[in-house]
């Protein structure tokens, strides 16, 4: 009997070691392969061909003007590729030509049809791109 007490010990002994190796296999093939966090890397540049953001004016700028001009310049030769637009530029479209009143925060507005003034064959271009 002493001699099945033993093996069932040696059995018990090498059960045990068994599942203490594959738990510290199991760590170091886990903790080798948990990804690391990379911190995404967004776009700085802003590209002629693309309505990345409506306009956003501050109300006490002095090259207003210019802004405006350079904006309307970027949408209009925006529609006039033959690309489609993306859903974020239609977006950008939407509100530059809405006549809803200025949407403000603090002094910072942003620019819309009643700020842009899209003359009626602008607004009709800009309307035609959109439903594409």
């Amino acid at each position: 009997m002493n001699s099945n007490l033993k093996k069932m010990d040696n059995k018990k002994t090498l059960l045990i070691s068994a599942v203490v190796v594959l738990i510290i296999v199991g760590f170091v093939l886990f903790a080798k392969k948990t990804p690391t966090f990379t911190s995404p890397i967004y776009e700085t540049g802003e590209s002629p061909d693309v309505l990345s953001s409506p306009l956003f004016l501050v109300s006490n700028e002095k090259d207003e003007k210019q802004k405006i001009a350079e904006f309307k310049s970027k949408v209009l030769r925006r529609i006039s590729l033959n690309k489609p637009l993306s859903n974020q530029e239609k977006s950008v479209l939407e509100v530059s030509i809405s006549v809803s009143d200025k949407s403000t925060v603090g002094q910072l507005i942003m620019a819309n049809q009643n700020i842009l003034n899209f003359t009626p064959d602008e607004l009709a271009r800009i309307n035609i791109v959109l439903k594409k």
